[in-house]
């Protein structure tokens, strides 16, 4: 399965432990994915998740990017124009993205 790599994943396998149960939670179904099931699937990204985990503080950006050295890179132009959009949106953490057809973060392109 082909799997668009967006930002909350390396960011997730990367962060340091929340206090959040529901926040260490997440980070640990996403660590657990990343380690057991990245093999199985045709990992892809693009260059503005790798301009977004880039950014914050520089340890944690670095270790995020060698995170994401191996996964192939794509343009995507409609991807970005709507990754814009919604990341314009989802500045108060309750948007979330659902593209018809295709799963985000984790999910298949055709």
């Amino acid at each position: 399965m082909r799997i668009y790599i967006e930002s909350t994943i390396p960011s997730y396998v990367m962060a340091r432990p929340a206090r959040d149960l529901l926040q260490a939670a997440r980070q640990q179904i996403t660590k657990d994915w990343w380690d057991f099931q990245r093999g199985k699937h045709d990992l892809f990204t693009s260059q503005v998740v790798l301009d977004e985990i880039a950014a914050g503080e520089r340890e944690m950006a670095q270790r995020r990017l060698e995170l994401m050295a191996g996964i192939r890179t794509v343009e995507l132009p409609a991807y970005r124009q709507c990754h814009d959009s919604w990341a314009t949106a989802s500045v108060g953490g309750t948007a979330r993205p659902r593209p018809a057809g295709d799963l985000h973060a984790g999910g298949t392109f055709r």
